[in-house]
Protein backbone atom coordinates (compact mmCIF):
# COMPACT_ATOMS: atom_id res chain seq x y z
CA UNK A 1 0.00 0.00 0.00
CA UNK A 2 1.17 3.31 -1.02
CA UNK A 3 1.81 6.72 0.96
CA UNK A 4 -1.19 8.18 -0.15
CA UNK A 5 -3.21 5.59 1.57
CA UNK A 6 -1.62 6.08 4.28
CA UNK A 7 -2.12 9.72 4.23
CA UNK A 8 -5.50 9.12 4.09
CA UNK A 9 -6.06 6.77 6.93
CA UNK A 10 -4.29 9.54 8.64
CA UNK A 11 -7.23 11.58 8.74
CA UNK A 12 -9.05 9.87 12.25
CA UNK A 13 -5.69 10.67 13.95
CA UNK A 14 -5.59 14.52 15.93
CA UNK A 15 -3.59 16.76 14.11
CA UNK A 16 -2.50 19.18 16.31
CA UNK A 17 -1.37 16.38 18.86
CA UNK A 18 0.42 14.34 15.91
CA UNK A 19 2.60 18.37 15.11
CA UNK A 20 3.37 18.46 19.16
CA UNK A 21 4.90 14.86 19.78
CA UNK A 22 6.73 15.16 15.98
CA UNK A 23 8.62 18.04 16.58
CA UNK A 24 12.00 17.56 15.16
CA UNK A 25 15.49 19.35 14.77
CA UNK A 26 15.70 21.27 11.56
CA UNK A 27 19.05 19.44 10.45
CA UNK A 28 17.65 16.25 11.15
CA UNK A 29 15.04 17.40 7.84
CA UNK A 30 17.92 18.34 5.50
CA UNK A 31 19.92 14.99 5.85
CA UNK A 32 19.19 11.65 6.04
CA UNK A 33 23.02 10.56 6.79
CA UNK A 34 22.68 9.01 9.82
CA UNK A 35 19.62 6.90 8.70
CA UNK A 36 19.53 3.29 9.66
CA UNK A 37 17.10 0.63 8.91
CA UNK A 38 16.43 -2.33 10.95
CA UNK A 39 13.78 -4.58 11.82
CA UNK A 40 11.60 -3.63 14.76
CA UNK A 41 12.14 -5.30 18.40
CA UNK A 42 9.90 -5.02 21.12
CA UNK A 43 11.36 -1.88 23.07
CA UNK A 44 10.89 0.26 20.06
CA UNK A 45 7.06 -0.67 19.70
CA UNK A 46 6.79 2.83 22.55
CA UNK A 47 8.76 4.97 20.54
CA UNK A 48 7.03 4.11 17.32
CA UNK A 49 3.72 5.53 19.23
CA UNK A 50 5.06 8.40 20.35
CA UNK A 51 6.90 9.39 17.81
CA UNK A 52 4.63 8.31 14.39
CA UNK A 53 0.95 8.23 13.87
CA UNK A 54 0.04 4.61 13.09
CA UNK A 55 0.39 4.33 9.01
CA UNK A 56 -3.45 3.55 8.59
CA UNK A 57 -6.62 2.20 10.16
CA UNK A 58 -5.68 -1.60 11.37
CA UNK A 59 -2.17 -0.93 11.18
CA UNK A 60 -0.97 -0.08 14.86
CA UNK A 61 2.19 -0.63 15.38
CA UNK A 62 1.53 -3.27 17.96
CA UNK A 63 -0.72 -5.47 15.98
CA UNK A 64 2.29 -5.11 12.99
CA UNK A 65 4.66 -5.53 15.38
CA UNK A 66 2.62 -9.07 16.63
CA UNK A 67 2.56 -10.31 13.12
CA UNK A 68 6.24 -9.69 13.05
CA UNK A 69 7.00 -12.12 15.88
CA UNK A 70 5.07 -14.53 14.20
CA UNK A 71 6.78 -14.49 11.43
CA UNK A 72 3.49 -13.64 9.13
CA UNK A 73 6.01 -10.51 8.02
CA UNK A 74 8.91 -8.24 8.82
CA UNK A 75 8.24 -5.15 10.04
CA UNK A 76 11.52 -2.87 9.34
CA UNK A 77 11.94 0.81 10.87
CA UNK A 78 14.07 3.56 9.49
CA UNK A 79 15.89 5.58 12.09
CA UNK A 80 17.39 8.93 12.26
CA UNK A 81 19.78 9.10 15.13
CA UNK A 82 17.58 7.55 17.87
CA UNK A 83 14.41 8.95 16.63
CA UNK A 84 12.28 6.81 14.53
CA UNK A 85 11.39 8.29 10.58
CA UNK A 86 9.85 5.68 8.98
CA UNK A 87 8.27 1.70 8.37
CA UNK A 88 6.85 -0.68 6.03
CA UNK A 89 5.80 -4.43 6.42
CA UNK A 90 6.55 -6.89 4.35
CA UNK A 91 3.42 -9.33 3.61
CA UNK A 92 5.52 -12.83 3.07
CA UNK A 93 1.93 -13.91 2.66
CA UNK A 94 1.54 -11.26 -0.59
CA UNK A 95 -1.47 -8.96 -0.92
CA UNK A 96 -4.82 -9.85 0.07
CA UNK A 97 -7.13 -8.66 -2.89
CA UNK A 98 -7.99 -11.37 -4.33
CA UNK A 99 -7.54 -9.91 -7.63
CA UNK A 100 -3.82 -9.65 -7.39
CA UNK A 101 -3.43 -13.21 -5.31
CA UNK A 102 -5.28 -14.76 -8.73
CA UNK A 103 -2.80 -13.12 -10.36
CA UNK A 104 0.93 -13.06 -8.39
CA UNK A 105 0.19 -15.58 -5.67
CA UNK A 106 3.59 -15.82 -3.05
CA UNK A 107 4.52 -12.11 -4.30
CA UNK A 108 5.26 -10.58 -0.91
CA UNK A 109 3.95 -7.19 -0.85
CA UNK A 110 5.87 -3.77 0.89
CA UNK A 111 2.97 -2.45 2.91
CA UNK A 112 2.03 0.42 5.04
CA UNK A 113 4.91 2.70 3.93
CA UNK A 114 5.17 5.89 5.75
CA UNK A 115 7.62 8.31 6.76
CA UNK A 116 7.31 11.00 9.24
CA UNK A 117 7.48 14.09 9.77
CA UNK A 118 6.70 14.96 6.68
CA UNK A 119 9.79 17.25 6.17
CA UNK A 120 11.59 13.90 5.65
CA UNK A 121 9.94 13.08 2.84
CA UNK A 122 12.25 13.01 -0.54
CA UNK A 123 14.96 12.54 1.39
CA UNK A 124 15.53 8.96 0.08
CA UNK A 125 13.93 7.37 3.28
CA UNK A 126 11.00 5.59 1.42
CA UNK A 127 13.68 4.36 -1.03
CA UNK A 128 15.69 2.81 1.60
CA UNK A 129 12.80 1.20 3.41
CA UNK A 130 12.07 0.04 0.11
CA UNK A 131 15.39 -1.49 -1.11
CA UNK A 132 15.77 -2.94 2.90
CA UNK A 133 12.69 -5.02 1.84
CA UNK A 134 14.03 -5.79 -1.52
CA UNK A 135 17.28 -7.37 0.03
CA UNK A 136 14.94 -9.28 2.58
CA UNK A 137 13.14 -10.83 0.02
CA UNK A 138 16.32 -12.16 -2.48
CA UNK A 139 17.76 -13.76 1.18
CA UNK A 140 14.74 -15.31 1.22
CA UNK A 141 14.70 -16.82 -2.33
CA UNK A 142 11.54 -14.45 -3.30
CA UNK A 143 11.88 -13.65 -6.97
CA UNK A 144 9.85 -10.79 -7.45
CA UNK A 145 8.04 -8.35 -4.66
CA UNK A 146 5.45 -5.84 -5.04
CA UNK A 147 3.63 -3.11 -3.67
CA UNK A 148 0.14 -1.12 -4.09
CA UNK A 149 -0.32 2.72 -5.31
CA UNK A 150 -3.75 4.42 -5.09
CA UNK A 151 -4.50 5.56 -8.80
CA UNK A 152 -4.62 8.75 -7.78
CA UNK A 153 -1.11 9.25 -6.44
CA UNK A 154 1.17 9.80 -9.81
CA UNK A 155 4.37 10.57 -7.51
CA UNK A 156 4.53 7.36 -5.92
CA UNK A 157 3.72 5.71 -8.81
CA UNK A 158 6.52 7.54 -10.63
CA UNK A 159 8.80 6.74 -7.64
CA UNK A 160 8.25 2.60 -8.01
CA UNK A 161 8.60 2.50 -11.87
CA UNK A 162 11.83 4.73 -11.47
CA UNK A 163 12.91 1.43 -8.72
CA UNK A 164 11.96 -0.86 -11.18
CA UNK A 165 8.84 -1.64 -10.63
CA UNK A 166 5.68 -2.15 -13.00
CA UNK A 167 2.01 -1.69 -12.80
CA UNK A 168 0.34 -5.05 -13.77
CA UNK A 169 -3.32 -5.43 -11.90
CA UNK A 170 -6.02 -3.00 -11.02
CA UNK A 171 -7.23 -4.05 -7.35
CA UNK A 172 -9.85 -2.58 -5.01
CA UNK A 173 -8.20 -1.95 -1.77
CA UNK A 174 -11.51 -2.45 0.80
CA UNK A 175 -11.14 -1.33 4.09
CA UNK A 176 -12.81 0.15 7.55
CA UNK A 177 -12.20 2.32 10.00
CA UNK A 178 -14.63 3.65 12.89
CA UNK A 179 -14.78 7.67 13.39
CA UNK A 180 -14.61 9.24 16.68
CA UNK A 181 -18.39 8.74 17.33
CA UNK A 182 -17.75 4.72 16.91
CA UNK A 183 -19.49 5.12 13.62
CA UNK A 184 -18.28 2.42 11.28
CA UNK A 185 -17.14 3.80 7.64
CA UNK A 186 -16.10 1.24 4.73
CA UNK A 187 -13.78 2.27 1.76
CA UNK A 188 -12.82 0.85 -1.24
CA UNK A 189 -9.57 2.62 -2.87
CA UNK A 190 -9.20 1.90 -6.60
CA UNK A 191 -5.11 0.97 -6.45
CA UNK A 192 -2.50 -0.49 -9.14
CA UNK A 193 -0.43 -3.27 -7.92
CA UNK A 194 3.11 -2.78 -9.46
CA UNK A 195 5.57 -6.15 -9.18
CA UNK A 196 9.53 -5.47 -9.55
CA UNK A 197 11.62 -9.07 -10.47
CA UNK A 198 14.35 -9.34 -8.31
CA UNK A 199 16.67 -11.18 -10.24
CA UNK A 200 19.27 -8.01 -10.42
CA UNK A 201 18.97 -7.68 -6.76
CA UNK A 202 22.09 -7.92 -5.04
CA UNK A 203 20.72 -9.65 -0.90
CA UNK A 204 22.91 -9.31 1.68
CA UNK A 205 23.57 -12.59 3.59
CA UNK A 206 23.88 -12.77 7.23
CA UNK A 207 23.06 -9.58 9.19
CA UNK A 208 24.38 -7.35 12.16
CA UNK A 209 23.03 -7.71 15.60
CA UNK A 210 19.25 -6.97 15.89
CA UNK A 211 18.45 -7.57 12.32
CA UNK A 212 19.98 -4.55 10.55
CA UNK A 213 20.61 -4.51 6.66
CA UNK A 214 24.10 -3.75 6.35
CA UNK A 215 24.00 -2.02 3.20
CA UNK A 216 21.57 0.17 3.84
CA UNK A 217 22.60 1.00 7.61
CA UNK A 218 24.21 4.36 8.05
CA UNK A 219 24.01 5.61 4.35
CA UNK A 220 22.63 8.29 3.02
CA UNK A 221 19.86 8.70 -0.01
CA UNK A 222 18.13 11.44 -1.67
CA UNK A 223 15.10 10.94 -4.45
CA UNK A 224 12.15 12.62 -5.86
CA UNK A 225 9.83 10.06 -4.17
CA UNK A 226 9.17 9.47 -0.33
Amino acid sequence: MDSACVRARWRCVDSERVRSRTHIDARAATSVARMRIRECREEDVPLLDRHMPPPGEGLDHAPRFARHCEGISTFLVAWHGERPVGSCEIRWGGCEAPEVTAVHPGCPEVSGLGVWPGTLRRQGVGEGLIEAAEQLAVRRARESIGVGVTKNNPHAEALYKRLGYRPLTPYLDCWSYEDSRGVAHRVADACLFLVKGLAGVRGERGGEPGGAVPSLSGRSRRSAGC
